[in-house]
C-alpha cells in the first residue's frame, strides 16, 4: 500500500503543481482507502493521541438536528448561463480599499479573507504561507508567518478562523497536528493538539464552537464522525454533533470543494451533491436556508454511489447539465452563488423579491465607479459583498479606458496609480433594496 501511496503522490505532484500542506492530506487520503485497515487506524490514533475523551457521543446523537424552516426554493431556468449579468440593476453603493504594500507584507494570493471590527485578515496558505492583518484603512499591521519546527512555529497553514469571542486568530497547522492562537493583531498566545483530519475550519460567532470542515477517509479513530463532512465542537475540540452524511464516495481523489463559506464566524455549508445551502450560526442552529432547483438539468440526482469527480466534470460539460459545487455569499436577502455548466455561472438570488439573475458575463454603463475591474464576490461585510481585484486585472482593463472615452484621472483614486507589484484591492458593494 506505501509503494502504491509514493508512486501516486509523485503524480499528483508533477501533474497538478500542489502545495506541500494539500500534498500532506492527499497523502493521508490515498493512503488510507480502506477502512479497518490495521496500520491506518493505528497511525491515526498516534496522531490524534487523547482523542477518546473529545467525543461526547450522547450529544452527538442529540444535537445532530436540522431545521428547514428558513428553506427557501430558487429555480434555475433553461439557458441562465447564455444570460448577461445587469449590474445597474443589482448594485447600489461601492466603495474600495487599497491593502499598503512593501516588501515584507507582499500577498502572493488571498486565499481566505475574513473582518472583524477593526481588522482585515488575509490567508496566503500556499505561495508566502502567511496571515496578513491589515486595518479598514488598508494599512498593515503585521504579518504571521512563523513557518518551521520551534516553539511558536508552523509546519503548515491549511487554514485559519478568528475567534470574536475571545478575539483571538486560530491558524490551523495540520502537518503539525496543532491549532496556534494569536491575539487580533498577529502576537502569539499558544498552541494545542488537535484530535481529527480536516480541511477547513471556522469558529462560529453567536457561541465560539468550531465547525470542521471533515478529511475524507482519515478519521479512522472516530467512527463517529468517519462518514460525515462536517463535525463541531465545543471551544476545548470536543465533539457535540455531526452533520451531512456521506451520500456518495469519491475514494482516492483529489477535490478541492468549495463548500464551506466562513462568513466572519457565521457559516455557509453546501453537503456535497445536495444542492442545498444550511445556515450555522451556533452549534445548535443549523438551518436549511435555500434549495437551489436544477430540474431536468440537476447533475447531482445522476450521480452513481462512487463517483469518479474526473469523469463527472466532463459528463457536465458534454451533457449541458448543470453542477452546484457550494460556493456561496449572502448579504441581507441576497445571495451569490456560482454554477458549473461548461464554465462558470455566476448568479444572484434576492429572497426578498425573488429576483433572480446569472450568466457567464456582466454589463455595466457605471464606467466611473470601477466597474470594468468588476469581480465576483468571496465574502461578506456587513450588508456589503467583497471581492479581490488584482493589479493584472486593472492594468489590462486600463488599455481599453480610451475606447470608452475614458482617462486614467477619471477612475477611483485607488485605481490610478496601482502598480503590477502592488496588492489587490477590494472591492466593497452592496445591493439595491429592490433587487
Amino acid at each position: 500500500m506505501y509503494n502504491l501511496t509514493y508512486c501516486l503522490t509523485k503524480w499528483i505532484i508533477v501533474k497538478n503543481n500542489i502545495s506541500f500542506p494539500l500534498l500532506f492530506l492527499i497523502v493521508n487520503i490515498l493512503s488510507a482507502c480502506h477502512f479497518g485497515n490495521n496500520r491506518e487506524v493505528r497511525i491515526a490514533k498516534q496522531n490524534h493521541r487523547g482523542y477518546e475523551e473529545k467525543v461526547d457521543t450522547e450529544s452527538i446523537k442529540k444535537n445532530s438536528q436540522l431545521s428547514n424552516e428558513l428553506l427557501q426554493v430558487i429555480e434555475i431556468p433553461e439557458s441562465i448561463e447564455d444570460s448577461t449579468i445587469q449590474l445597474d440593476q443589482i448594485l447600489d453603493s461601492v466603495y474600495y480599499i487599497a491593502l499598503e504594500t512593501d516588501k515584507d507584507n507582499y500577498i502572493g494570493h488571498i486565499d481566505a479573507l475574513l473582518f472583524t471590527d477593526s481588522t482585515i485578515i488575509i490567508g496566503d496558505f500556499n505561495l508566502t504561507r502567511s496571515i496578513f492583518i491589515f486595518d479598514h484603512f488598508g494599512r498593515f499591521i503585521n504579518k504571521i508567518s512563523n513557518l518551521g519546527r520551534g516553539p511558536q512555529e508552523f509546519m503548515s497553514l491549511l487554514d485559519f478562523t478568528y475567534d470574536y469571542i475571545t478575539n483571538r486568530i486560530i491558524l490551523y497547522d495540520n502537518i503539525g497536528f496543532k491549532i496556534h492562537s494569536y491575539d487580533k493583531i498577529g502576537n502569539y498566545i499558544d498552541s494545542e493538539k488537535i484530535y481529527y483530519g480536516f480541511m477547513k475550519l471556522a469558529s462560529l460567532k453567536d457561541d465560539g464552537h468550531l465547525v470542521y470542515n471533515l478529511t475524507p477517509y482519515t478519521n479512522y479513530h472516530i467512527p463517529e464522525i468517519y462518514h460525515h463532512q462536517l463535525a463541531i465542537s465545543k471551544p476545548d475540540q470536543t465533539i457535540v454533533s455531526t452533520f451531512a452524511h456521506d451520500i456518495v464516495e469519491f475514494p482516492n481523489q483529489n477535490i478541492a470543494f468549495s463548500n464551506f463559506n466562513n462568513l466572519n464566524g457565521r457559516l455557509l455549508f453546501s453537503p456535497v451533491f445536495s444542492n442545498t445551502i444550511y445556515e450555522i450560526s451556533a452549534h445548535d442552529n443549523i438551518n436549511a436556508k435555500y434549495k437551489i432547483d436544477l430540474g431536468d438539468r440537476n447533475s447531482a440526482a445522476k450521480v452513481p454511489k462512487v463517483v469518479n469527480f474526473t469523469n463527472f466534470i466532463e459528463g457536465i460539460n458534454s451533457s449541458g447539465d448543470y453542477y452546484f459545487p457550494g460556493k456561496s455569499v449572502d448579504v441581507n436577502d441576497v445571495l451569490y452563488f456560482e454554477l458549473l455548466n461548461n464554465g462558470l455561472v455566476n448568479c444572484f438570488y434576492s429572497r426578498k423579491t425573488g429576483k433572480l439573475t446569472g450568466g457567464y458575463s456582466y454589463s455595466s454603463s457605471r464606467y466611473n465607479a470601477g466597474m470594468p475591474f468588476f469581480s465576483f464576490p468571496i465574502a461578506s461585510y456587513k450588508n456589503y459583498f467583497v471581492a479581490i481585484i488584482t493589479p493584472e486585472n486593472i492594468l489590462s482593463h486600463k488599455e481599453t479606458l480610451v475606447d470608452v472615452g475614458l482617462n486614467n484621472s477619471d477612475l477611483p483614486l485607488e485605481f490610478q496609480d496601482i502598480d503590477i507589484n502592488d496588492n489587490p484591492i477590494l472591492m466593497f458593494y452592496s445591493p439595491k433594496k429592490d433587487f
